[in-house]
């Protein structure tokens, strides 16, 4: 699935234990990952919109300075890959709704 929605955080990942999480949704795991990365709270939803996108690459250019700045290549890095898991996610999931909204119009 493309549009993934995390509920409980880490602490519910940890809590269910190794069996558990080796049978969770990779997508969930990465999604929690690129939210903690970018410093997003578990309460704000992944970027929907390219408005919300614009707000997301601020925020990573921001981080990504920050890092280097403080030389720690490593980080810079991971928050580069973040951004460009939410950039994945969302053109993905614009490409679910062009799918259906042109399948929708063919009779």
């Amino acid at each position: 699935s493309s549009h993934v929605v995390v509920q409980g955080g880490v602490a519910a990942i940890a809590s269910m234990g190794p069996a558990m999480v080796a049978s969770k949704d990779l997508e969930q795991v990465r999604l929690l990952w690129a939210s903690r990365t970018l410093g997003l709270l578990d309460s704000e939803p992944p970027p929907r919109h390219h408005g919300d996108l614009e707000k997301l690459r601020q925020r990573t250019k921001q981080l990504y300075k920050q890092h280097r700045r403080e030389k720690r290549p490593a980080d810079a890095d991971k928050v580069v890959q973040a951004f460009e898991f939410f950039k994945k996610l969302l053109s993905q999931s614009q490409d679910i709704y062009n799918e259906r909204k042109h399948s929708a119009a063919k009779p």
